[in-house]
Parts: structure tokens; sequence; C-alpha cells
């Protein structure tokens, strides 16, 4: 984990934004399975699932030269959303009110298993089907990568297995500060960047999940350099923010404010034109959780300072808004974890402030633009570069709590952690009071 004080900052700087970039590539049709005839070369089984997936009228993809014209074309909100109940349907769970935030209170519990991962931060821990979630990657005491590289967990018997994925040439499992995003539509999962040692990776991995195999991609365009990014899949393509990029002495490396975008379908990269007056700042170890087509970027640094702020990326049209926000935000941070709840909330968890690793918890309500405080009972210990998903709710009606699922992290103190911590979240549409 890498060290170094901090200046924490809960105002982002106010510099001149970046102006966006754009590459508007024309992307060839793929006219076989087997064959590109714009390239005349042999077609990857990823692309080919990609696209048979598309054939089938999955959701449609963005056609990057139409994205300037987004604002007049607005493509179709995602047609799911997770909670779209009423607010009388909603259980009340607000308990007590903590620096004038609504605060609910959350149960934790260690989950026992019979084996397991090392300990290890910086991995990756994806949910991929109904019952499952993979880990990979990761690194643990003395900057040591996790030679157990990847594991599987099952959600409902609460057990560990080692899959023993197939690879040729180096392994793609050994890195950290990667993105790992599980694409249902072809059954497979991308890893993107990452580092490890003193190597930076700007290279795109598929893992078939029918036969946990890995497959280099072959990417075409200018691939990003990139490491503690987040990696989005939407309609099927994946969109990278942020991160750190290397730079040469004596500049020290550099954070992003970018985005990127991979095709599956074409294997190629290229940069949306991107609109909005008031555009994050470059940073690296942020969160970034999709709610319909929102993307919400919540804090990350950029050497020396910590952020605690709150962007929205409406990804229809690909616009920047930073909204005005009720209650309190969480103290700046980065390396922290986030997932989404019900009702379109976001659960945000641990993290680093550039002195300390942090234990707290907190909420943000994309609807109401408000924060919110979860108490977690017993205590959570402080880590960083920790992971957590929340496990598929098939019973929501009936259902009144979100199950989280905790791995993994480090304190900044030599401490890494292989515990699988449990937190039950009160569900509830929650509003200032």
């Amino acid at each position: 984990m890498p060290k170094g004080k901090t200046k924490s900052q809960s105002q982002v700087i106010k510099t001149k934004p970046s102006q966006g970039r754009s590459q508007n590539n024309k992307r060839s049709r793929v006219s076989t399975e087997d064959t590109d005839d714009a390239q005349n070369k042999p077609v990857s089984p990823v692309r080919k699932k990609v696209t048979r997936a598309r054939s089938a009228k999955e959701q449609p993809l963005i056609d990057s030269s139409n994205l300037k014209n987004a604002k007049d074309k607005q493509l179709e909100s995602t047609d799911e959303k997770l909670g779209t109940e009423t607010e009388n349907s909603c259980p009340a769970t607000i308990q007590e009110k903590e620096n004038d935030n609504v605060t609910i209170n959350a149960i934790t519990k260690q989950i026992q298993s019979e084996q397991g991962p090392s300990p290890r931060w910086g991995h990756s821990f994806s949910l991929i089907e109904d019952e499952k979630a993979i880990l990979i990657g990761g690194q643990g005491a003395k900057q040591q990568f996790s030679k157990d590289s990847s594991w599987l967990y099952d959600l409902v018997g609460k057990q560990w297995t080692n899959p023993k994925t197939q690879f040729d040439g180096m392994n793609p499992e050994l890195r950290v500060g990667h993105s790992a995003s599980y694409d249902p539509a072809v059954r497979c999962i991308y890893i993107y960047g990452g580092s490890k040692n003193k190597r930076w990776f700007n290279d795109v991995h598929a893992l078939d999940l029918e036969e946990y195999k890995w497959q280099l991609i072959k990417t075409q365009g200018n691939a990003p350099t990139r490491a503690y990014h987040t990696s989005t899949l939407y309609r099927h393509e994946l969109w990278i923010f942020g991160g750190i990029f290397p730079q040469p002495d004596p500049q020290p490396d550099g954070s992003s404010n970018d985005i990127h975008i991979y095709s599956p379908l074409t294997e190629s990269w290229y940069m949306p034109i991107v609109t909005g007056s008031e555009r994050p700042q470059p940073r690296s170890g942020h969160s970034a959780t999709l709610i319909s087509d929102e993307l919400v970027v919540f804090g990350g640094w950029d050497f020396p300072y910590c952020f605690n702020d709150i962007y929205i990326l409406d990804m229809s049209i690909v616009e920047w808004t930073k909204p005005e926000v009720n209650g309190t935000p969480p103290t700046p941070r980065s390396w922290h974890s986030a997932c989404r709840l019900r009702g379109n909330q976001i659960l945000i968890h641990g993290g680093y402030n550039g002195n300390v690793a942090l234990s707290d918890t907190a909420g943000f309500n994309v609807d109401t633009k408000t924060w919110f405080n979860v108490k977690t009972d017993p205590l959570l210990i402080s880590r960083a570069g920790l992971d957590i998903i929340c496990q598929p709710n098939h019973n929501e009606k009936k259902s009144d709590s979100d199950d989280i699922v905790i791995f993994g992290g480090g304190d900044n103190d030599g401490n890494f952690y292989d515990d699988l911590v449990e937190l039950n979240v009160p569900y509830g549409r929650l509003k200032s009071q």
C-alpha cells in the first residue's frame, strides 16, 4: 500500500477543468462471426460472443460517431431500476441523528469458511452470477503479490473455492489496482490496467467463465495506461474514468480525469466528446457507482489532496454535473469501496484519508441528493484497498434489508486482511429530518 501523508481537503480545488477530447472513430461492422473484413484477421472467441449477444438484441451499444449529437438523440434509459418502490412500502429504519444526518443502524458479523484467500489489498471482488463472486489479484505483506490470485465465493453456501484458471504466458491475475467488469451477456469478466512492481499496464484480458480460461485481447486504438481507476460496464462497453498514470522522473505519477471507452465488439478504444461546465478534478482511488444511466463518482485523491465530493456523469449524453447535496458528506478519502443499494442509494465504506485508514460507513441517496450515516454494530476495523458487493435480493418486496459482503484490505501500517464480513443494512428511503 503506497505510503505518504496528504492534506485532506473537503472541497474540490477550483481549477479550470480540462477540455474533453474526442476521437470520433468509425466502427466497422462485423460481417461474419469468424473474420473481420476490415482487417482480414480472425475474430477472437470473446468478440464472437459479443457479436452474438448484440445480434440477439441485447442492450444497444453507443455508437461513438453519434456521441456529439447525443443531446438531440438521447438514448433510452435502462428499463429496470432497482428500488422503484413507493414511499409507503419502506419500513421505518431511522434510529437517531448524527451531525444533522439521518443515521441507521446496521448489523455486522464475521463469515467463517473452511478455506480462503491469503490477506491482501488492491484486489477486485466482483459479482458474476446471482450466487457467486470472483476475487482476482491483490497484494499482501512486504509488497508480495498474492500467488493464490483467484478465488470463487459462494454467496449462499458462504464458502471459498479455487477455480484453477488457465492462461498462456504471463499470469494476468498478478496485479494490483486493476479493474474487473462482468458482462452477463457473454459470461466473461474483463480485467484492465493496474500495476505490478514498477510496471504499469494498459492491457485487457477476458476470463471465459465457462472454461475459466484467460485470453489477452489485442486491442486497437490508444489504450490508456491506468491503475486505481474505475471501470463501468455500460451497454456492453467498458467506461474507464480517472486513475494514476506513470510519468517520467523527476515528475511524480499523475492522475487523470479523462474518460476512455473500450468496445468489446470492435476490440478498440476511443474517447467520447464530454460536456458539462463542472467536471471532476483528476483523481485516483475513487469510487464510481452506476445508477440507471448515471455514474456517481465519489472521493479519491490527487496528491497531496483527498476529496469527498460527488460528481454525476449522465452516460446517455456524456455530460458531467456537480449536484448540490444535502447533509454532511463523509470525510475526504481514497481507496474506499462503494456499492449500489436498493432505492437508488449508494453505500460507501472504509478508505484512507492521507494519514490513517478509516472504518466508517455512509450512504448517499441519489434521488434526493442526501447523505446519511450508517452505524455498524459491532464496529468494523479500519481498512483501505478493500472491496464490497451487494448480494442480489430475489424477494425485494418481502426483504427489509440489503446484505453487503466486505473482503480484505489493509490498514496502511503493514497489516492486511483476509476476513469476510457481512453487513446487514436496513432498507428504507431516507430523508433528512
